[in-house]
């Protein structure tokens, strides 16, 4: 069946969640594997099987964007243009928060690893997709603020960072989530900083 779908043939009964099984299982290989821009070497063999599964099941998620959003969160960290690709259709069939939201944190997270001047163009379009997705939102959730706090910071806009890393953190303190608390806390130190605040941070 893992060759099959490496292949691009499809079962007659697609289980999604098969196809993630078979990428975290090349994944916890690749990991293992020392990278090497060598075509020939084993880790981009891995890659590339993992980027067929990914193109597997795009092909076969068709226009569905839940299954296209489920895609793009299991690929974000995987494998980069099919993160981008799945939340790009997902949200043009169909916006909501929840898919404003992860093509946000795509774009930001591709930021990162893009050249300069590629960089501030995905950055902005992060910027706009985590306003859109408040926008449409009549509670909008801690993570969304500071995902939008991140991409301000990253922008140098230090004055609105801070404002959205203080959202993020009250909301997740409410929400119990220690985790997204502590990361908003270090936001706020940096931007603190930055606006040279220095017996704030």
């Amino acid at each position: 069946l893992l060759q099959e779908l490496i292949a691009g043939k499809m079962p007659d009964r697609f289980d999604l969640q098969t196809v993630f099984q078979h990428i975290e299982e090349l994944t916890a290989t690749e990991n293992l594997q020392q990278y090497s821009n060598d075509p020939d070497s084993e880790w981009q063999k891995t890659f590339s099987r993992i980027q067929s599964l990914f193109k597997t099941a795009l092909d076969a998620a068709g226009n569905n964007p839940e299954l296209l959003l489920k895609i793009a969160e299991e690929a974000r960290n995987k494998d980069s243009d099919a993160a981008l690709t799945a939340a790009e259709r997902a949200n043009s069939l169909k916006a909501t928060q929840q898919s404003e939201f992860i093509l946000g944190e795509v774009l930001s997270s591709n930021a990162f690893f893009a050249r300069a001047t590629e960089s501030d163009n995905l950055r902005e379009r992060a910027e706009k997709a985590f306003r859109t997705a408040i926008r449409l939102s009549e509670s909008p959730k801690a993570e969304v603020y500071f995902g939008l706090a991140n991409v301000l910071e990253d922008r140098g806009s230090m004055q609105e960072a801070e404002t959205d890393f203080e959202r993020s953190l009250k909301l997740g303190k409410t929400a119990g989530d220690n985790v997204l608390t502590a990361n908003s806390v270090r936001g706020l130190i940096r931007t603190s900083f930055a606006l040279k605040r220095f017996a704030d941070s």
